[in-house]
């Protein structure tokens, strides 16, 4: 499905029954942390959801060409969705990627702009797809560090705060070392 926030207005309909009552409410709240901040219509029996993205750029549409930035969007990513269990959102649930994941310039922030999947995407799966997704976004440097960082999450089993530290690990690595810096 194409997600983009832009040329749909900041609107997209969301079909019956992907998105439980409780779940709207809770979006709806301006209080989750991980999410854009979200308002819900009906009309006609369908469901619309409108996302404010004020002061934020779809992560599609920033400069990665760097290592450092790479990192540093992805490891704010996975510290992200673990707020969405916080809140009972079901991170299986949540569309991860270059469209849905939303970057503040200013504050260096990420927000994910909830999305419900079709069907649940078990998180290991889903961060996968959103790190080759960056890699298609990246230079050839930070490319072959995400795709180590692929073998290191398939190779240990990882779970959502052992991908954050696996990231983590990379990230410091880099800012370190200085890899990719623009000379």
């Amino acid at each position: 499905m194409e997600f983009n926030l832009r040329e749909s207005g900041y609107r997209m309909e969301i079909p019956d029954g992907r998105i439980a009552p409780f779940e709207e409410k809770i979006l709806a709240s301006g209080l989750c942390d991980f999410a854009l901040d979200m308002s819900f219509s009906r009309l006609r029996g369908k469901t619309s959801a409108s996302y404010d993205c004020t002061g934020y750029v779809a992560v599609r549409e920033l400069d990665l060409t760097t290592p450092q930035k790479v990192f540093e969007v992805l490891e704010k990513t996975l510290l992200t969705m673990t707020h969405a269990g916080e809140f009972f959102i079901d991170r299986d649930k949540v569309l991860l990627n270059a469209d849905t994941v939303f970057y503040n310039r200013r504050c260096k922030d990420i927000r994910i702009a909830y999305y419900p999947r079709e069907k649940g995407m078990e998180i290991r799966e889903s961060v996968a797809e959103y790190v080759r997704e960056l890699q298609t976004l990246t230079g050839e440097r930070a490319g072959t560090l995400l795709e180590r960082t692929l073998v290191l999450f398939s190779r240990n089993n990882c779970d959502l705060p052992q991908m954050i530290t696996v990231v983590g690990e990379i990230r410091r690595a880099v800012a370190v070392q200085g890899i990719g810096r623009k000379s």
